[in-house]
């Protein structure tokens, strides 16, 4: 398990013991710990940084876990509902449901039925994968993160850019363009109002330089900042999720079970007034 081998992880530094990455250590417990290796930062601080974000992405899951178990649960009864109603009812009320899903009639209001069914499952499942899914520059968080560490054990700050860049090849254009800005002496202007994390390190580097002082406190409360408005908002998505599934199950689901358990039924009325 996970917890386990970071565990094992944190006694060894703790105790000094020549590090032994354990089987199950999670890839960005392993990344910070590659970072902080590579350039000899303090390995605890980068492993406890790692476990604090993937802390936070856990009470994300489980916020929206939480948040739709009520409406998961509705909707699987409504999904299933048709299956254990429509041969009691038709017991209940001596009608042969068999043999109306076997007509013409029967078989297109099963088709409507399955197809409603189908829609509001996957429309369910949606919006619960869009409020779990990360934010596009969630992953900006972990790179920096990871340049702190680096620059935790005095390498330069070209040198754990392009440290970092190594190990986040998805990002690695832009931190090896920042490398080079930096020991080229280059400021370019903050253009964007809202500037996304890496024009934020940029500002963070060139004015720890200009000022003399160390980059990676400023930039561990950065990656904090970052993970705390991330899970922000996610918990906001979470709790707009019960609100969101009604309209999956209102629309499609109950639709649908209703139309299933009704049409039978109705069917046979029919039968018995004009026949």
């Amino acid at each position: 398990m996970k917890g386990t081998a970071t565990d094992r992880v944190r006694l060894q530094l703790l105790a000094g013991a020549p590090l032994a990455i354990p089987d199950g250590i999670t890839p960005r417990v392993r990344r910070g710990i590659e970072v902080a290796q590579a350039l000899g930062s303090p390995l605890l601080p980068a492993v406890e940084a790692a476990v604090e974000a993937e802390d936070d992405d856990a009470r994300a899951v489980r916020a929206v876990a939480v948040s739709t178990a009520q409406a998961r649960t509705v909707a699987r009864g409504l999904t299933f509902a048709p299956l254990a109603l429509v041969p009691f009812i038709g017991r209940l009320a001596g009608v042969d449901t068999l043999a109306f899903y076997r007509s013409s009639a029967g078989r297109v209001t099963l088709l409507v039925g399955l197809v409603l069914i189908a829609a509001g499952s996957a429309l369910a499942r949606l919006l619960i994968a869009h409020a779990a899914r990360p934010a596009p520059d969630a992953e900006l968080e972990e790179v920096v993160e990871l340049v702190a560490s680096a620059l935790a054990g005095g390498t330069g700050t070209a040198a754990a850019l392009r440290a970092v860049a190594g190990i986040v090849p998805r990002q690695a254009l832009r931190l090896r363009q920042l490398a080079l800005d930096l020991d080229l002496g280059i400021r370019r202007p903050t253009a964007a109002r809202d500037p996304d994390a890496l024009t934020r390190v940029r500002d963070v580097l060139t004015s720890a330089g200009e000022l003399g002082a160390p980059a990676a406190p400023t930039l561990r409360r950065l990656a904090r900042d970052l993970r705390a408005a991330e899970l922000a908002r996610v918990m906001a998505a979470a709790e707009r999720l019960p609100a969101q599934l009604s309209v999956p199950t209102t629309l499609l689901l109950l639709p649908a079970t209703l139309l299933l358990v009704a049409a039978p039924l109705v069917a046979a009325g029919f039968s018995e007034i004009l026949g």
